[in-house]
């Protein structure tokens, strides 16, 4: 007896979904909330659009009171109205606006891709849209169009996903309207990414420590030729410094003030490629004729 009564019960709860579905078509019906106390039944209905499911003056919603409690025996109910609180995170709302724009004769990809990142861009995790019938063709077809990360199957997908179908009637025939949603990704799924990239990244640490090569000892050979380089470079250390004592002679020996006194062209004609303390030049021109040109010139050099 009691298994009647539950399956009376699912009964009168599929044919009251089926009812509001066509009476609120207007608003956007979404789904109903029951909640039963002694005295009476709260029902909650959310909709894109609550303003015309009560009416003027309360007039459609007393309608409705009336009709549950004479055609689906349901007593003493209290119906409130509410507003779905983002709608493009609503799967049921998703689902029968892209059946309506289907039907006004919208293009499957375009109306795909746009409830795709409208859906993305309203915070959810996940969305997969499937199209299933004649979309072009003689064949039947089915279009799929998802982004981020949506669960198909076990504990998560019944609890996490938001599920609706949807029939569109259009010219070349009947199409399927599915919609997936997935608002937010569970914690433990959420732990198990920190995890793995926790791993990724113990990995690429020790394959990096495997492609260092190793030290090796340095065989006969090597010590020979760096004992041969340091020989060499003992030769060459008081050649340098031959070569360091005739550079400071020539600058010694170069007159700065009289050459200072010639003209700009005959100053750089002299200079030009020769080891000049272009300091000293550049002091003697302050103090004599102070030329900008020559100046900037003398600067340039020495950087």
């Amino acid at each position: 007896m009691i298994e009647k009564e539950f399956i009376k019960n699912n009964i009168n709860k599929v044919k009251l979904e089926e009812y509001l579905d066509k009476e609120l078509e207007r608003a956007n019906y979404s789904h109903i909330d029951f909640t039963k106390t002694s005295t009476s039944t709260n029902i909650t209905l959310y909709s894109e659009k609550p303003g015309l499911i009560i009416g003027r003056g309360g007039h459609r919603i007393k309608e409705l009171i009336q009709k549950l409690k004479d055609d689906f025996g349901i007593e003493n109910p209290q119906v409130e109205a509410k507003e779905v609180e983002e709608p493009d995170l609503d799967a049921e709302v998703v689902a029968k606006n892209v059946s309506g724009w289907l039907e006004k004769g919208g293009h499957p990809k375009r109306v795909g891709n746009t409830y795709v990142r409208r859906v993305m861009d309203a915070g959810a995790a996940g969305v997969q849209i499937e199209i299933a019938g004649k979309l072009g063709g003689s064949r039947g077809r089915v279009a799929k169009f998802s982004k981020g990360y949506v669960k198909r199957c076990g504990e998560t997908a019944i609890k996490n996903i938001d599920y609706a179908y949807r029939k569109a009637i259009t010219k070349p025939g009947a199409l399927g309207v599915k919609v997936r949603i997935m608002r937010e990704i569970p914690p433990y799924m959420k732990r198990q990414h920190v995890e793995k990239e926790e791993e990724e990244v113990e990995e690429d640490s020790e394959k990096e420590v495997s492609k260092k090569p190793a030290t090796k000892s340095p065989s006969k050979k090597a010590s020979k030729e760096a004992s041969k380089k340091e020989k060499t470079e003992k030769k060459e250390e008081p050649k340098k410094e031959d070569e360091g004592s005739d550079k400071e002679e020539t600058q010694e020996s170069f007159d700065y003030e009289e050459l200072v006194k010639q003209n700009i062209s005959e100053i750089k004609q002299k200079i030009k490629g020769k080891d000049v303390d272009f300091e000293a030049v550049l002091e003697a021109e302050k103090s004599n004729k102070d030329r900008k040109t020559l100046k900037t010139w003398l600067e340039k050099q020495m950087e």
